[in-house]
């Protein structure tokens, strides 16, 4: 695991929040391979009195990439048959081409964590204000080092669309410690047409919204369809305390909920998760081609994967330095970023 400052580590504005629609999808498509349960799995972690001699903690920037590791006394393996996808929502409106330096920030990003062992999907939303170090180009689209700024920021330099996925996936690569296999990226134009694939929404409003819409009285259910999803998911300044992180779990609600009913659909309809895997293909941009993607979604729905809630890491969020950008800076606490990787990525050996 690496810390934010660190150069040494390998490969994480407003407006793309709406692309909360499309990652709520792609939960449930990221639920793609079947799997047994492994027979190896540990319960409990091997100890230094197990083993027989004390043993010393990994270096913090090796847990998430090698393949044993040892923390407070006990040691931990990776986990077999994972696919790690990073879902990008980046602050676009339907452009098709554009210049460098025009990409858009990547303000929304989950990371889906698939265990095909334990068919499960566990799912980490990440602060777009989180600081890490990222790759930057010129004005020229040439590669111009690298700065510790803003993770949104990473999907800004270039003009490919490709190349801006890669850049941000090795940004969070650098924040996390970890290999990420897979992107998927959309700008936030897709998301009416992705809640409409599932006849919208119903969300309880956390705060009065009302000076957004009359519909959002706090504590209301409200379904959100074509007028209503956009500002549900992208209202902050004059929201509740104005916060990123009070959006954000406004934005979990809509995943949480979105990716309910598009379960509910796909075991109703067998038929449906085509139509929802062709409705998602037409607005994102996929690392995956669309026949495999159809193919394994359609299994899983056999093997009732179980999908986690989206969770997020706690750290500390202060004013913006000037000699960066300007905007808030939020930097993870590392503990709970260890106690993530290691309860996500691998398991105690016996």
């Amino acid at each position: 695991m690496r810390q934010h400052s660190r150069d040494k580590h390998r490969q994480h504005v407003t407006g793309l929040i709406l692309l909360i629609a499309a990652v709520a999808v792609m939960a449930a498509v990221l639920i793609l391979l079947g799997g047994s349960e492994d027979p190896e799995a540990g319960t409990r972690g091997a100890t230094a009195a197990d083993l027989g001699a004390p043993l010393t903690d990994s270096d913090p920037a090796d847990i998430g990439t090698a393949d044993t590791v040892v923390w407070n006394g006990v040691r931990y393996r990776k986990r077999p048959n994972l696919q790690v996808v990073l879902l990008i929502g980046y602050d676009k409106n339907g452009e098709t081409s554009y210049g460098n330096r025009q990409g858009g920030m990547s303000d929304f990003l989950v990371l889906a964590v698939q265990d095909d062992n334990a068919e499960t999907v566990s799912l980490l939303q990440i602060d777009r204000d989180s600081m890490t170090r990222i790759p930057t180009y010129d004005s020229f689209g040439r590669p111009g080092g690298s700065k510790v700024m803003q993770i949104c920021f990473s999907h800004y330099w270039t003009g490919s669309i490709d190349q801006n996925d890669l850049n941000t996936k090795e940004a969070v690569e650098n924040m996390l410690g970890i290999r990420v296999d897979d992107t998927v990226s959309m700008d936030f134009s897709g998301i009416i047409g992705i809640n409409r694939l599932v006849g919208g929404v119903t969300v309880t409003v956390r705060d009065d919204m009302t000076n957004v819409d009359e519909a959002f009285v706090r504590g209301a259910e409200v379904t959100l369809t074509d007028s209503l999803v956009i500002p549900f998911v992208r209202a902050r300044m004059n929201v509740g305390d104005g916060s990123n992180s009070g959006r954000m779990a406004r934005q979990r609600d809509y995943m949480n909920a979105y990716v309910a009913k598009a379960e509910a659909m796909a075991k109703a309809d067998a038929g449906f998760v085509t139509d929802l895997v062709n409705g998602f293909y037409d607005v994102a941009n996929f690392s995956r081609p669309k026949g495999w993607m159809i193919n394994e979604m359609n299994k899983i729905y056999q093997n009732d994967y179980r999908i986690s809630q989206p969770v997020t890491l706690g750290g500390t969020s202060v004013p913006g330095s000037q000699s960066r950008s300007g905007y808030r800076e939020f930097y993870i606490d590392q503990d709970e970023l260890i106690g993530w990787v290691l309860s996500t990525l691998y398991q105690p050996m016996d």
